[in-house]
């Protein structure tokens, strides 16, 4: 797990200040992801530490492609939403080669805007959980 500490915090934003284009950001209000995000470029995510992120989710929403060192069931690399690498090298290079193929993000992007509306939007959702409410009490 990583360290959630003030100390771990700290030293993120010491680190932004030297690096002109790194932003650390303290936590977004839910209301205010989808605006934060429609200004992005591609989605990094850099925690192990996930079941499976809602970030994910939103950011595919928002047609944003995934780099990250999880990938949950290997859906990111099947379904070609992004890349998932485990080693920061590895990572880096694949954070470099979106930022520089607007071409690449855009066919992640559409990607996964698409999988997230076919398999994650409310109505998908309501209508599987309706199906296992229906298994559990015994209905047809």
């Amino acid at each position: 797990m990583p360290p959630l500490t003030q100390e771990c915090w700290d030293a993120a934003r010491e680190v932004a200040v030297r690096c002109p284009n790194l932003e650390v950001l303290p936590t977004i209000p839910h209301e205010q992801v989808g605006e934060f995000l429609r200004g992005a470029t591609l989605f990094a995510h850099s925690s192990p530490a996930e079941g499976f992120p809602n970030a994910f989710l939103e950011a595919w929403g928002h047609g944003l492609p995934t780099v990250t060192c999880f990938d949950p069931d290997g859906l990111i690399e099947r379904e070609r939403l992004g890349a998932c690498r485990d080693d920061y090298a590895s990572w880096e290079s694949e954070l470099e080669r979106r930022l520089a193929d607007s071409g690449l993000r855009a066919a992640e992007g559409a990607r996964a805007r698409h999988h997230t509306q076919t398999h994650h939007a409310p109505e998908h959702i309501h209508a599987r959980l309706a199906g296992v409410l229906r298994a559990a009490v015994g209905e047809r």
